[in-house]
């Protein structure tokens, strides 16, 4: 099959579709380049400083996603929950999805 066009996740970052957590990951023992979506990001900073910080959040998210694959080892794709305070104080649930795709520069 011929491919017309491809978005790499390089691209992606550059157009700041997704966000490079590289390094903040590499804390939790992840040796692949990890990006969340620019949407994700939106959620983890949309919120008072009071409730919860950026790096609260990321830092939970990325705990999570530790936990997860732990038990999913053999899974490209996983899916997990995460609580968090939003912006009017109240509990909400993130539904999140993780792919691990080593075909992209």
């Amino acid at each position: 099959m011929e491919i017309f066009h491809s978005y790499t996740r390089k691209q992606a970052i550059q157009d700041g579709i997704l966000i490079d957590i590289t390094a903040e990951s590499k804390e939790f023992g992840f040796v692949y380049p990890i990006a969340i979506t620019d949407g994700l990001f939106a959620e983890l900073t949309s919120n008072k400083p009071e409730y919860e910080a950026y790096t609260a959040r990321l830092n939970d998210a990325l705990m999570l996603l530790y936990l997860k694959i732990t038990h999913c080892k053999d899974e490209s794709i996983v899916f997990y929950d995460m609580l968090i305070t939003n912006a009017k104080g109240q509990k909400e649930t993130l539904g999140l999805k993780c792919i691990c795709d080593g075909d992209d520069e």
